[in-house]
């Protein structure tokens, strides 16, 4: 994997990351509220904020979403249309008023004693330093889009793809293949250069499996296709394609993940799909 191509992962991980860990602080907050012997202003207030703070977050899940969706576009087939829509969605996101409704609610109880103070204090620290890392990442990956445009003179890359949605959220993401040619000059994923051959790239450089050309022809039929069984062969495991209920589903829709060892060392993975069926995720 190319440093280019795992930088840009990570920004991308960081942006989805951060945005759970902002709401996953206020549903903290909401959680322990009703345990807590505080006067009925204070606790009225603070369950009003953050109530209204989860608004703005769950509002702004599917932007991300697609945010998220044009990313692994861009990843596949670099384009300048892509990048600017992404940096316009992104720029639109009003994140004065919520924030601000924290900042208020901090500054309330910075004369009252005890754990709401606390609470309420630590949980906006880490929405804040959620916030400035999920900026941070945007900027940054932003950055490393429009280098790559300007490397490329501001033209395209060409490739033959093929995307699955989620079956349960409808994510138009979950799972994603796409073939870049040896000569294809792809600015993300590294490709042998012996002539005739490529590779297949799922799920926009999480794997890159390289294939000759006999191998790679069959591929490239199966994508144009849309037929995802000769995909699923080439891989370890078909996650996240439940093989029994042929549906894809996004990572955070499987349950009960089991890690199996054997003797000490990793054997393998299983997972539980929405629809209840227990399969090897990872061999």
């Amino acid at each position: 994997m190319s440093e280019l191509l795992t930088t840009v992962l990570m920004q991308r991980s960081k942006i989805k990351n951060t945005t759970q860990a902002m709401r996953a602080n206020a549903d903290y907050v909401l959680g322990e509220l009703p345990k807590l012997d505080v006067p009925k202003d204070d606790k009225l207030r603070t369950e009003k904020t953050l109530n209204d703070f989860k608004n703005f977050v769950d509002e702004l899940a599917p932007i991300m979403r697609h945010v998220d969706e044009m990313i692994g576009r861009f990843l596949d087939a670099p384009e300048a249309r892509v990048a600017k829509t992404i940096k316009e969605v992104i720029g639109s996101i009003e994140f004065g008023p919520p924030f601000g409704g924290l900042h208020k609610l901090v500054t309330s109880l910075r004369d009252t004693d005890g754990v709401l103070n606390i609470l309420v204090t630590e949980s906006v620290t880490n929405i804040l330093i959620a916030d400035q890392e999920l900026l941070e990442a945007a900027i940054g990956m932003l950055n490393t889009f429009e280098q790559v445009l300007l490397d490329l003179n501001n033209g395209s890359v060409s490739v033959d793809s093929f995307g699955l949605p989620c079956s349960l959220c409808g994510h138009n993401d979950c799972v994603s293949f796409c073939v870049v040619d040896s000569d294809g000059h792809h600015p993300f994923y590294a490709v042998s250069q012996e002539a005739g051959t490529g590779s297949l790239v799922v799920n926009h450089g999480e794997t890159i499996l390289r294939l000759r050309a006999e191998r790679l022809q069959s591929i490239r039929a199966a994508i144009l296709n849309r037929d995802i069984k000769p995909l699923l062969e080439l891989l370890e495991s078909g996650y996240p394609f439940c093989s029994k209920c042929s549906l894809a589903f996004c990572t955070e829709h499987w349950t009960n993940t089991e890690t199996v060892f054997d003797d000490g060392f990793y054997d393998c993975t299983y997972a539980t799909c929405p629809n209840g069926h227990r399969i090897m995720i990872d061999d």
